[in-house]
């Protein structure tokens, strides 16, 4: 019964992967269909438009909430990435000791998402750094 946690957690990861590429990639065969154009639904799910979600303001502290530890509430894209990665961390920890209790997945899940983002938040750095040191070079 234990090793079938990981794999129900698996597939639905796997589910929600697809369904992120769906939206992104393929936003017209179906998702275009159910939330018209130029509505607040729409604004929400179709990541071609709610990627601006996160700049709800000139507030520089609101843009940093939002563009990082809160964006999995900006759009449904971030929000299923979310999933995913929290998806991947209790497997993880899952299977490293399936006698935790849940107040050691919070604490768990809580310092990986921490470390997640700023791992994230310093490759995503780099990457701006090597981008304004590649387009001075180009100048």
């Amino acid at each position: 019964m234990s090793g079938i946690v990981p794999i129900i957690l698996g597939v639905i990861t796997c589910a929600i992967n697809a369904t992120m590429d769906e939206i992104r990639f393929h936003w017209g065969r179906l998702f275009g269909h159910w939330f018209k154009p130029d509505t607040k639904l729409e604004q929400w799910f179709n990541p071609a438009k709610s990627w601006t979600n996160k700049y709800i303001s000139n507030s520089r502290i609101l843009t940093y909430l939002f563009s990082g530890p809160l964006v999995m509430f900006t759009d449904f894209w971030h929000f299923l990435k979310f999933i995913v990665i929290n998806n991947i961390f209790i497997i993880i920890i899952y299977l490293d000791d399936p006698t935790y209790i849940f107040k050691q997945y919070v604490f768990i899940l809580i310092f990986l998402n921490v470390l997640w983002g700023l791992v994230f938040q310093g490759t995503f750095g780099i990457w701006g750094w090597l981008s304004e040191k590649y387009r001075n070079l180009k100048k």
